[in-house]
């Protein structure tokens, strides 16, 4: 496949039973302005049609065991397939289908900059999403872009480091100097990777003209495992928990503005989601001090078993 652009990129795209969503997802890609210069799909053994149907839409097609799928080292090993063909590698989730038909080409544009080292589009709820979804998006993808660099750490703390897993690229030397994806991490190799590619030198951009669809309807029960799962991550990741403000400025900023946008002046709703949020207080709480819970407890409370099954944990 043709970039027709001076940069070769490639896009990476872990998958797993995809189901019958995975046609849009597949046309979506097919109907970019700009195209891959190579598509390859990691496939943990799907048994539908996922690596069937990737493949003939003319996509190299990986297929790893389903077990030995790590957020942060499959990523790297795929990047590592790639990196010496392209000069940035983009990351796509099968559940993040690219809105329009020049997603690609927007994000790519932002490496048109010598200094951005990542960069990450905007995600977007559907109408049928509930309010608390489409609210997380807004708030956490706006309007307007944003560009940062090392120097932004001190003063935005942890926000400075927000990236996204599902659809964000990377400068094949930038995501190389930094060391690539970390190994053995529970979810957040985006916002770790991100990190340590603005301590070596380069600029994260946020591109909200390059739109997908995802968002996700949690239920309050998800939503505590979520945030278990986070505690965890910034537990074993201290270069993360010890950015200014850690992880508490920016969660107290999104509860109240939470609150404002979907409760408004009801009461009712507005106590609702006070009580949700503090679920998902508690499992981040709970989730900073998971070492000293008993395995079948992490595999109870957390969104990723295999991490706390397989010997993933950080120990």
């Amino acid at each position: 496949m043709n970039s027709g652009g001076a940069l070769r990129f490639a896009l990476i795209v872990p998958t797993l039973n995809a189901g019958e969503a995975w046609p849009a997802w597949l046309s979506a890609v097919a109907q970019q302005s700009r195209a891959p210069d190579t598509v390859l799909v990691v496939d943990s053994s799907s048994t539908d049609d996922t690596a069937v149907l990737a493949s003939q839409a003319g996509f190299d097609v990986a297929v790893i065991d389903r077990a030995g799928f790590d957020h942060g080292g499959t990523r790297q090993r795929a990047f590592d397939r790639v990196r010496d063909a392209v000069d940035v590698a983009a990351f796509l989730t099968q559940d993040a289908e690219l809105a329009d038909s020049t997603a690609l080409a927007a994000l790519m544009a932002a490496f048109d900059d010598p200094g951005v080292g990542c960069a990450y589009g905007r995600q977007l709820a559907r109408p049928s999403h509930t309010a608390i979804a489409r609210h997380h998006r807004t708030y956490n993808y706006p309007d307007e872009p944003a560009r940062v660099d090392a120097s932004d750490l001190e003063r935005q703390g942890l926000r400075a480091a927000f990236c996204s897993n599902s659809f964000a690229a990377y400068r094949s030397t930038a995501l190389s100097a930094a060391g690539g994806f970390p190994e053995s991490v529970v979810f957040g190799e985006d916002m770790l990777a991100a990190l340590r590619i603005l301590r070596a030198g380069y600029a994260k951009c946020y591109v909200p003209a390059a739109c997908v669809w995802h968002a996700h309807d949690y239920t309050p029960l998800q939503e505590y495992k979520r945030y278990f799962d986070m505690g965890v991550m910034h537990a074993a990741e201290t270069e993360l928990h010890s950015l200014r403000g850690g992880a508490g400025a920016s969660g107290r900023a999104f509860v109240r503005s939470e609150i404002r946008a979907v409760a408004g002046s009801n009461p009712l709703t507005a106590f609702a989601l006070v009580c949700r949020n503090g679920l998902r207080y508690l499992g981040y709480r709970i989730g900073l001090r998971a070492q000293r819970l008993p395995a079948f407890v992490k595999r109870a409370m957390t969104m990723n078993k295999a991490y706390f099954t397989t010997g993933a944990e950080r120990r």
